[in-house]
């Protein structure tokens, strides 16, 4: 760990110099010190176990800055840009892929691929220049909120897509509400509890 932040310090302070942000300089040093590079970090389970534990600290984190009463100020805009942007970037890219000569289904993912953004990256970025809290900020991180339900519907409609059937897809809808309910219970209910105790 301590090879890792001294590496990931010297290369983000030469990108910093270049004026970017400071994922490139985090991809730089994995590629540097990880088996491909240098070979300083050899476990793979280890990388993997370190990058889990980086994102779940990295969304706590996003958690304390994030307030949900915030976004409802912009939420008609969120939900009408959000769902044009997944939209219309899916339709594009499962377009580009089905020209490519890609299957349908495989257009799709593709497609879905295309539409989907990475909130950690986007959420990072969005941290290091003090810009979660503004305007554009909240419209960024509302249209991800929208990308997260879609990802948990999809996720859900995937294992029907082998099978397919009115059934199927009726059951997997069902699921992902299932968990989306189960998640806004515990957020307003059981988390708020836990996090008090916790303080005292």
């Amino acid at each position: 760990i301590a090879i890792v932040i001294i590496i990931a310090t010297v290369v983000g302070y030469f990108v910093r110099l270049l004026k970017q942000p400071l994922i490139p300089a985090y991809v730089l040093t994995g590629i540097l010190v990880g088996p491909f590079g240098l070979g300083l970090i050899r476990n793979k389970d280890v990388i993997y176990s370190l990058s889990e534990l980086g994102i779940a600290f990295l969304f706590f984190i996003v958690g304390l800055e994030l307030s949900l009463k915030r976004l409802k100020k912009v939420g008609w805009a969120v939900t009408l840009g959000g769902t044009l942007q997944i939209a219309l970037t899916f339709a594009f890219g499962f377009m580009v892929a089905t020209l490519l000569g890609f299957v349908r289904i495989e257009a799709a993912y593709i497609g879905l691929i295309i539409a989907l953004s990475s909130t950690m990256i986007v959420i990072k970025l969005l941290l290091d220049k003090n810009e979660l809290d503004t305007m554009h900020g909240r419209l960024i991180l509302g249209i991800l909120l929208v990308q997260d339900v879609v990802i948990i519907l999809v996720l859900a409609l995937m294992g029907s897509f082998a099978e397919f059937s009115v059934l199927n897809l009726g059951i997997a809808l069902l699921k992902g509400l299932l968990l989306l309910v189960v998640a806004v219970v515990l957020s307003k209910f059981v988390f708020p509890i836990l996090l008090k105790f916790a303080a005292r």
